[in-house]
């Protein structure tokens, strides 16, 4: 009986704190509701934070940082590359002895980061190499007759035309590798456009013929137009009696191995207003050089009432 008092007790008893509870529950999420919504009124601003901190301020104040470092580093460049050059030697055998011992973290951690920053590096190299060659076309435009008088002593230069025999890896070669980070930047071609400016350089006369220069059809031309004279060329007929070895031998090698060996090729691009016959091409050296010998008699004895037979 007592029992079954204490329980009837306690399930009452349970059941009221249950409603109470219910109840506390309900006006606290009501209260919950209305103060979100008077903190909704009265939010902070999109532009700051949790803790009421301008982010407009902040990275305004990131970007002035950014650009005072940059240029702390421009203006104290030697210094900089002085103290790491000094810190490099004073700790040399740590630093050595600290790569040997993480090799594989750090390969593997430059793996990462430069496949992360791939197009960044590679717009960071291209800006670099940039800025190289303006101060490096810059120097050479400044100092222009000094070097061109320096070059031509090194290399006994006599005629402009000898340059055409003088290749990009001896001029970085000469007085101790003066020009080879010069060179390292600019292109042999700009190297001498810089310092001959009034010259129209024959790209296919180069020693070393500079890239695409057989892609060019302007230069291409240029090139033959240049040729013509020493090969006895005349008439546009005239070059069907110039065999490949003779054009090689005037520099013509470059465009002969890119035309496959076929000077008809070559010529068909160079005047593609010509119509050429391939088959009227010499084939044989012997009649092509016999037509040259031809012509530089004639040549010789231009004055003179001498006639010269061909094929006697």
């Amino acid at each position: 009986m007592l029992c079954g008092f204490l329980n009837t007790q306690t399930i009452s008893l349970s059941r009221r704190t249950g409603s109470f509870r219910q109840r506390r529950t309900v006006e606290t999420t009501s209260a919950s509701t209305s103060a979100s919504s008077t903190s909704t009124s009265t939010s902070t601003p999109a532009s700051t934070n949790y803790f009421g901190v301008d982010l407009e301020k902040e990275e305004t104040k990131k970007e002035k940082m950014k650009a005072f470092q940059k240029k702390y580093r421009e203006d104290h460049k030697e210094e900089l590359c002085a103290y790491g050059k000094q810190y490099f030697a004073k700790n040399q055998e740590k630093i050595y002895k600290y790569r040997q011992e993480h090799k594989q973290e750090i390969a593997s951690y430059l793996k990462q980061y430069k496949t992360k920053h791939r197009e960044k590096i590679l717009e960071h190299k291209k800006a670099y190499r940039e800025n190289k060659r303006r101060k490096e076309e810059e120097y050479l435009s400044n100092n222009a007759e000094q070097i061109r008088i320096s070059l031509s002593e090194s290399f006994g230069i006599s005629n402009i035309s000898d340059w055409y025999n003088i290749s990009a890896s001896e001029v970085k070669a000469i007085d101790g590798g003066k020009y080879k980070n010069t060179l390292k930047f600019v292109p042999y071609l700009n190297f001498l456009q810089i310092l001959y400016p009034d010259t129209l350089w024959v790209h296919g006369l180069f020693k070393i013929a500079p890239k695409n220069t057989w892609e060019d059809r302007s230069q291409t031309r240029l090139f033959f137009e240049t040729v013509k004279k020493k090969l006895r060329v005349q008439e546009p007929q005239d070059w069907y009696h110039v065999s490949a070895e003779m054009l090689g031998s005037v520099g013509g090698r470059g465009c002969l191995t890119k035309f496959g060996g076929r000077l008809f090729s070559a010529l068909s691009f160079a005047y593609p207003e010509i119509l050429w016959e391939s088959q009227n091409f010499v084939g044989l050296t012997k009649k092509s050089t016999q037509r040259f010998l031809t012509k530089t008699l004639q040549d010789v004895y231009l004055d003179k009432e001498v006639e010269v037979f061909e094929n006697y």
